[in-house]
C-alpha cells in the first residue's frame, strides 16, 4: 500500500513538472514547484521505505528485524529499549547497544507478544511508550 502510494506521488510530480515545462506560462512556476516537491517527497519516503523493519524475528538468542533493503541481527542481551513516539503514527525505534536505533512500522501485527518475548529473554528492556 505504502509503496503504491509513493509510486503515484512520485508520478504526479513527474506530471507536474512535465506540464509545467510545457506551459511556459506564469502558472508554470507554481506547477513546476509543487511537482519538484510531490518528487522529492515520494524519493524520500522510498528511500525511508527500504530502511524500515517490517518484521521482527526473535530466534533463540538473537532478533532479526528485516526491511525490505536489508537484514540486521542483533543479540536479545543488546536490546535496550523499545520506544514509541508520542504521536503513536510514526514507527517504532529500538535502541541497541551495537546497531543503534532500528525503525520498525508502528502497525506490526503481534508487537505486544514479541516485547513480551523480548522481555522474557531480557528483562532490562525499557518499553517506552507502549
Amino acid at each position: 500500500m505504502l509503496v503504491a502510494a509513493l509510486w503515484y506521488s512520485g508520478i504526479g510530480g513527474a506530471v507536474m513538472l512535465t506540464l509545467a515545462v510545457l506551459a511556459h506560462s506564469a502558472a508554470s512556476a507554481s506547477l513546476a514547484v509543487i511537482g519538484a516537491l510531490w518528487l522529492g517527497m515520494a524519493l524520500i519516503g522510498r528511500g525511508r521505505y527500504r530502511r524500515l523493519a517490517q518484521d521482527i524475528i526473535v530466534s533463540g538468542d538473537s532478533v532479526i528485524f528485516t526491511a525490505p533493503g536489508r537484514v540486521v541481527t542483533v543479540p536479545v542481551v543488546d536490546v535496550v529499549e523499545i520506544r514509541r513516539p508520542w504521536n503513536r503514527q510514526a514507527d517504532l525505534q529500538v535502541r541497541t547497544g551495537s546497531a543503534g536505533t532500528v525503525r520498525v512500522a508502528g502497525h506490526l501485527n503481534g508487537l505486544v507478544v514479541v516485547a513480551a518475548e523480548l522481555v522474557r529473554l531480557n528483562p532490562e528492556i525499557r518499553l517506552v511508550g507502549l
